[in-house]
């Protein structure tokens, strides 16, 4: 194993802990023997560092070449990484990518694991590119330059991000049943290019299983607005509700802020995709009420815009709203619990923004998440550490001190949360004000809510029909 690559899990590791809200893995990686985890890309270099934080093992990841030409090169090679020259990148030197092949075949055949986005570049989210045929091909050549004995497996990896550049958002990582790549080796031996697009195909339905995907990309703005508007109403009727927590996660999910209740991602990752494939049914069997449906759903948002307003607004009516008594709430609740969030503040303030600083100082997006990662690692830590040092010389007694130490990162995340709270009043009192001073505008945004949802009921229950006759 790299020393540089364990050095810079471990880093990374606490990185992504702090970064995400909550991180949830399905399946597993085998503890030994060769594999290729295959996974889709919708976030950059940032899905490798949650790959890397997720897998025990040391993974040697198949990199684009430009990321090694500057100074990072030799670290990334230090740490395990494979170049492989793309063929939007332009003409690459003679040979080709026969050394990234090489090199890979040498990882598999000492039972190590690769790591490839076989989509060859950043996708969409909610979607899964049609793959180009590289991992197929290292599996199938690993195999065959060594007599088709290593067992080769080829795990399709799904990478669901709730919200993909959320700070403190929440993301599923979904390891499937491997592809076994001696399972082609009689097509193989007849014609390798065929063999390699079986196997890529195969990767592809596998892969599309872990992931939401929507059929079109187009269709990525129309799945979140439905998701949004009955997205709740549909996991509670599919998957029911679920409270994944242990009991010491709900203890320190009550004292950190971090919300009431561990969210069911698996859960949701099943309801987006039953609303994908139902956006895909409707586009092959009635097409123009599906436009229609888009279109209504499009001016509906560009309503709801206009008057500053998010989907939620209706979830409590206006009627039972006092603006009185919900300013009187924030007042009370930024009171009472401001002490807190002023400490969260004072000590994450400065390492927060250096952190954004840094990452926002990136010279291209694929590096704008490492650099989030690993500098909010860096600065975080290095301030923590001058605050425990500053408070340990004052004498005070070790538990006072581990205490105090424990609230540094836990008042960090109150702060956000206690931020975020007061916004929601603050658009409980909008909606309630007007309510009163805009009536007909806010009948008009409720009246199309319920023609909506009238549509996609309608819509819902034909596909549900469809659903259980198959």
């Amino acid at each position: 194993m790299p020393w540089l690559y364990t050095a810079l899990r471990k880093v990374f590791r606490r990185g992504v802990e702090f970064y995400f809200l909550d991180l949830q893995v399905e399946g597993h990686v085998p503890p030994a023997g060769p594999v290729i985890l295959a996974a889709n890309h919708p976030n950059s270099v940032l899905d490798a560092l949650v790959l890397g934080s997720e897998v025990a093992r040391p993974i040697g990841f198949l990199a684009r070449s430009g990321l090694f030409s500057g100074a990072a090169g030799p670290f990334l090679r230090a740490a395990g990484a494979i170049p492989v020259h793309r063929r939007q990148d332009g003409p690459s030197e003679p040979g080709g990518n026969d050394d990234a092949f090489s090199s890979a075949f040498d990882v598999l055949a000492k039972g190590g694991v690769i790591g490839i986005f076989p989509e060859g570049r950043n996708a969409p989210e909610r979607h899964v590119r049609d793959l180009k045929t590289g991992a197929a091909r290292i599996a199938l050549g690993a195999e065959a330059a060594n007599d088709w004995a290593l067992d080769v497996r080829l795990i399709p990896v799904g990478m669901n991000y709730e919200e993909r550049d959320s700070f403190l958002g929440r993301a599923l990582v979904r390891f499937g049943d491997p592809l076994l790549a001696r399972d082609y080796r009689e097509a193989y031996e007849r014609d390798p290019h065929e063999a390699a697009r079986a196997l890529t195909e195969d990767l592809q339905t596998a892969m599309r299983a872990q992931a939401i995907h929507v059929h079109r990309e187009e269709h990525t703005r129309l799945l979140h607005a439905i998701d949004a508007l009955v997205g709740a109403e549909l996991r509670e009727e599919l998957v029911g509700s679920v409270d994944l927590r242990t009991l010491d996660e709900k203890f320190l999910q009550r004292v950190s802020g971090r919300g009431a209740k561990r969210a069911d991602l698996e859960g949701q990752r099943e309801v987006r995709q039953w609303i994908a494939d139902g956006i895909a049914h409707f586009e092959r069997t009635d097409p123009e009420g599906l436009e229609r449906l888009s279109r209504n759903i499009a001016r509906y948002e560009e309503h709801l815009a206009g008057a500053r307003l998010k989907h939620d607004f209706a979830e409590r009516s206006p009627k039972t709203l006092s603006a009185r008594w919900e300013a009187l709430k924030a007042t009370l609740y930024a009171l009472a619990l401001g002490p807190a969030a002023a400490w969260g503040l004072l000590h994450n303030f400065a390492p927060y923004r250096l952190t954004r600083r840094f990452a926002l100082a990136a010279p291209e997006e694929a590096i704008r998440s490492v650099r989030a990662v690993g500098g909010g690692a860096l600065f975080f830590g290095i301030t923590y550490a001058l605050f425990a040092t500053a408070v340990w010389h004052t004498g005070v007694h070790v538990l006072v001190f581990l205490g105090y130490l424990l609230s540094l990162p836990i008042s960090g995340v109150w702060f956000l949360r206690y931020r975020q709270r007061l916004g929601r009043f603050a658009h409980y009192v909008m909606v309630r004000t007007m309510f009163i001073s805009r009536p007909a505008l806010l009948k008009r945004l409720l009246l199309e809510r319920t023609q909506l949802l009238v549509t996609i009921d309608v819509m819902r229950r034909e596909y549900q029909a469809l659903r259980r006759s198959s």
